[in-house]
């Protein structure tokens, strides 16, 4: 029996960068579930960014932590945060530099760090639709989970975004992230369908893959997330 059906998880939508108003925007959200009957089971969802869209310069922060435990054992334990700094060139281009943490109990590299520079792009800019790209090169450092040996390599970093604007209060995203290197190749695609509620409130309901191309068993390459979630925008 359901004592609590909420889930909420704060996702991103770069697509959306080259529309980011002038000064300070952001995003948060908080969900939880539980449940209980034959088995007793929790999930935590937070998340938060904020953007500071100035003349030339574009900086954006985040962070989100997903959590979920089953009869009082984690199942799931993963904190993401991220930051990126976008110098524009025109208002199609700009250069970039980011830096990624993740650490996850759950996977086979405990935590995973990157730092990139390199160059995005709006392709295209319209009332209805909107993508963009993104490429650079740059450094992780990842950290085996049951051998505890740290590792580092080039990699290349890939971003593409889409956003579908249906009307005023409804939309469509659909962002994918690849890391790649030598010794392995990190994916990360999230669709989403968004729907304005009330104020400042939202609905979005998404889809999100992980997916590590080089593990050992028994862990699984892909993670799959399927969330209805309540977001809050401050503008």
């Amino acid at each position: 029996m359901f004592k609590l059906s909420l889930a909420s998880l704060l996702l991103l939508s770069t697509a959306a960068l080259a529309q980011d108003p002038v000064g300070w925007t952001g995003k948060g959200a908080l969900g939880y579930v539980s449940q209980s009957g034959n088995a007793d089971t929790e999930t935590l969802n937070i998340g938060a960014e904020a953007t500071n869209n100035l003349d030339v310069w574009r900086y954006t922060l985040g962070l989100s932590l997903f959590n979920s435990s089953a009869d009082d054992e984690d199942t799931a334990d993963r904190l993401e945060v991220y930051g990126q700094a976008d110098y524009k060139i025109d208002e199609q281009g700009y250069w970039l530099g980011t830096l990624r943490y993740e650490d996850d109990e759950f996977s086979q590299f405990k935590s995973q760090l990157t730092a990139t520079v390199g160059y995005g792009r709006t392709l295209i800019n319209t009332e209805s639709d909107v993508l963009k790209g993104e490429l650079g090169l740059g450094i992780r450092r990842a950290e085996e989970r049951v051998s505890g040996d740290s590792d580092s390599e080039v990699i290349v970093r890939g971003v593409l975004g889409y956003a579908h604007n249906f009307n005023e209060s409804t939309s469509l995203s659909n962002d994918f992230l690849f890391e790649a290197g030598s010794d392995n190749t990190f994916l990360k695609n999230v669709t989403a369908l968004n729907t304005d509620l009330a104020g400042n409130f939202g609905l979005k309901v998404a889809y999100e893959i992980r997916h590590n191309t080089d593990v050992t068993e028994p862990t699984d390459k892909t993670d799959r997330l399927a969330s209805i979630n309540l977001v809050y925008a401050l503008d």
